[in-house]
């Protein structure tokens, strides 16, 4: 994850400053990190993941550079191990104390391979009698402090993030509109990672079938935007979808679900099934998502991201196609549709061309809103018949599809008039597509 600073990430920041350099080309380049005399090979996914991580140490949680330290050696550890850093106390008298320990893994490993990353910063905090210990896979961070809990406990010694300067841990890592704690857009790799993760925390290794799995996944997307949108929330009060301070999976799990049940009870014809989800396997999801800013995060980005994501396995399933971001954007620039005019798009998908002509002509809050009815309501295409690509009401990604409005209904969404030839549920103003009586759906928008 490359952390966010008013200049560019932090590791730009120390790149700038000289506290690291980056020397050769090619396949021979690499990070000198000149207070430590230590230097690695840059190519290294994983490397790129702790030179973040130790420039964000430096900036944003101000530890002194020269207490910090690379690949420790655990003793008496076999076979042996190192700690990719360390975090020391300067001790009374000569030499260093351990407090924090930590393993970096690059951004797109699987649950397997974090959970073992998490063990080996437990064998390596135990052997150096640091306090704290965790793992870093880019926006999936785990921490745990073992100041007053047996060295087996996992869940009931969670951190919600690293101190401050030797500290006291926050109860929330994340609040509204507080500098260092807000949430922040993030880049298509980024974003991809984290719904590739997500998945595959949900998949459980096949538990699920892949199309069950991302009907979870939608409920959990839904509820982190939800709140990241409430207008309830004051500046600098926390956002509810993430972990807080000695919450366990199981507390973290119910708060979660509870949210999710107050939207039901909203829109019960929408969501007509709850969470389905254990709660390890849902904080882990939490844990993948809660850094993430899917409000601030471009349309573009957003799309992109999910597009890739689902043609994975829904073309394999479904024989459907996305059209690629470019052409979609030259088309929608050649033709210039204004604001007057009818854009159809007879096999919409995923919507695409549709919310690249709200992101150009609707401000942008509007667009995110409306982009977002559109690809979460909007377009749940469920399998490909003989005839071609049809809406049904079958339930897909745990949603019901609803047909009780006729056809040709029109409701107005943050002021701007959307109508289709599939039908619409007035009570919330949400568009929902029913089954149609030709053999392909037709998705129509008028703005006006």
């Amino acid at each position: 994850m490359a952390a966010l600073t008013t200049e560019g990430t932090y590791l730009e920041r120390a790149l700038a400053e000289g506290l690291a350099r980056l020397e050769g080309e090619g396949r021979n380049e690499r990070i000198r990190y000149v207070a430590a005399e230590h230097w690695e090979r840059w190519a290294d996914p994983e490397e790129k993941v702790r030179a973040e991580l130790w420039a964000e140490l430096i900036y944003h949680y101000e530890y002194p550079v020269e207490l910090i330290d690379f690949e420790v050696i655990a003793p008496d550890r076999t076979p042996k191990r190192q700690a990719d850093l360390v975090i020391n106390k300067a001790a009374a008298g000569p030499g260093k104390s351990p407090w924090f320990v930590f393993e970096c893994k690059r951004a797109d490993v699987t649950d397997a391979e974090f959970n073992q990353a998490i063990e080996q910063a437990v064998g390596n905090r135990n052997l150096l009698g640091a306090a704290y210990c965790g793992a870093v896979a880019g926006h999936t961070r785990r921490f745990l402090h073992f100041d007053d809990c047996a060295a087996d406990e996992r869940d009931k010694n969670r951190l919600t993030d690293i101190p401050i300067r030797y500290g006291r841990p926050p109860e929330w890592r994340f609040r509204k509109n507080q500098p260092g704690r807000e949430l922040r857009a993030v880049s298509r790799e980024e974003l991809r990672a984290a719904i590739r993760k997500c998945h595959q925390t949900l998949w459980e290794g096949g538990k699920r079938s892949p199309i069950v799995a991302f009907g979870e996944f939608c409920k959990l997307v839904f509820i982190k935007y939800r709140d990241e949108k409430n207008l309830d929330l004051q500046e600098g009060q926390p956002y509810r979808f993430q972990r807080r301070e000695g919450e366990t999976n199981r507390q973290l799990a119910d708060r979660i679900n509870r949210l999710y049940d107050a939207e039901q009870r909203q829109q019960p014809a929408v969501f007509t099934e709850s969470i389905n989800v254990e709660p390890p396997i849902l904080a882990q999801c939490v844990e993948h998502l809660e850094g993430i800013s899917l409000n601030n995060t471009e349309l573009d980005t957003k799309g992109v991201a999910f597009e890739e994501f689902m043609g994975g396995f829904f073309k394999g399933d479904f024989g459907q196609y996305f059209t690629p971001r470019e052409l979609i954007a030259f088309a929608v620039a050649l033709l210039q549709p204004g604001r007057t005019e009818l854009v159809l798009d007879p096999a919409c998908g995923s919507g695409g061309f549709l919310l690249y002509v709200i992101d150009g002509l609707a401000p942008l809050d509007t667009a995110r809103t409306i982009a977002l009815y559109f690809r979460k309501f909007v377009c749940r295409l469920s399998k490909k018949g003989k005839q071609g690509i049809q809406w049904t009401n079958q339930k897909v990604k745990g949603l019901s599809v609803s047909s009780t409005c006729s056809r040709g209904s029109v409701v107005s969404v943050s002021g701007l008039t959307l109508s289709a030839a599939s039908a619409f549920s007035p009570a919330s103003g949400i568009p929902m597509p029913s089954k149609p009586t030709g053999p392909t759906s037709t998705m129509t928008l008028t703005i006006r």
